[in-house]
């Protein structure tokens, strides 16, 4: 298995800022309504939008817990890989609801302890057989060993294949996220800015000055 992913929070975080250009175009100022014709420029703190806007914090927070239970379930069963793999996966859905605010249940708390004595003691089992020489192996302790290497050998192959799912269906939530994020986000700006009669709207990091700052007005567009 690898080696756990760093947050997640700090990921989509930052493949959203990196959608995000440099520049947000808004519409054109309202000639209608006797605006004046020069360029008129605003700014957004983007990084506010990003911590403060309810579907990005939401989301993000979504998918960290997500892969935190996934890493779980697969630390869970890399470290009982003796166990059979109906018990691998019912000690590793315990222990995801062992941390969850609710807890398990005294019936979940006896299997979860069962599960665990279980695999205890077949790894004292493997542990004593690998330690024997090998002219004191009969043939009962080489069956016993074959099939606990073959036990080994599954799980490994499992925990690969649900690596993969697990990780592919993560990332697929998150492009749908951020694109979402993005989107609603340059749309919000184009709203607030024509609404305002800004023809121009430039992230406040690349701006190093701008006279209107129109951050709380697209938070309030976001999160209406």
């Amino acid at each position: 298995m690898s080696e756990p992913t760093r947050s997640l929070r700090a990921i989509v975080l930052a493949a959203i800022v990196l959608c995000i250009v440099a520049s947000l175009v808004g519409a054109k100022a309202d000639q209608d309504k006797g605006a004046p014709t020069g360029l008129k420029v605003a700014s957004v703190d983007v990084s506010r939008l990003l911590t403060e806007y309810k579907y990005a914090v939401n989301t993000t927070n979504d998918l960290q817990k997500k892969n935190d239970e996934l890493e779980l379930k697969l630390r869970t069963i890399q470290q009982n890989f003796l166990l059979p793999e109906a018990d691998q996966n019912t000690l590793a859905d315990l222990t995801v609801q062992q941390n969850s605010p609710n807890g398990l249940t005294p019936a979940q708390k006896q299997t979860l302890t069962k599960l665990q004595t279980d695999s205890k003691a077949l790894m004292d089992q493997y542990s004593a057989l690998q330690q024997k020489q090998v002219g004191q192996l009969t043939q009962q302790d080489k069956d016993n060993l074959q099939d606990f290497t073959k036990r080994a050998s599954d799980t490994d192959s499992r925990l690969r294949a649900m690596e993969q799912q697990g990780k592919g269906d993560l990332d697929k939530q998150l492009q749908t996220a951020q694109n979402k994020a993005v989107t609603d986000i340059h749309d919000a700006v184009a709203r607030v800015a024509k609404e305002k009669g800004f023809s121009l709207v430039l992230r406040s990091d690349v701006a190093f000055y701008a006279d209107n700052d129109i951050t709380d007005a697209v938070l309030t567009q976001l999160n209406k």
